[in-house]
């Protein structure tokens, strides 16, 4: 949840650029899902995954642990499973490069 405000800066910053953020809800309930986006008024594209997608996407992705954030590229394939945080300025440095290949 702490990184929820460093995440809408990033979007707010790549807007008109080719890229999308993408936010994953697992391990929860709907309800609480759908009141916390009300909540915080995040923008950016929202999916919840109930458990046995949530089983599939944590097998393919390699989760581990909550939060994660993932670098995907313009082909679909996964560059990072371990980015850095929205927070981290490093980021921005990730985000550049893959727009630029």
């Amino acid at each position: 949840m702490h990184e929820f405000p460093y995440s809408q800066k990033l979007n707010d910053l790549y807007k008109s650029k080719n890229i999308e953020f993408v936010y994953i809800c697992m391990n929860s309930t709907k309800e609480n899902w759908q009141r916390t986006r009300t909540k915080l008024k995040l923008g950016g594209n929202h999916f919840y995954l109930n458990k046995i997608q949530s089983d599939i996407f944590s097998k393919k992705f390699q989760t581990h642990g909550f939060p994660t954030y993932l670098l995907i590229d313009k082909k679909s394939q996964l560059v990072d499973s371990n980015a850095p945080r929205p927070s981290d300025s490093n980021i921005k440095d990730k985000i550049d490069k893959l727009l630029n290949e």
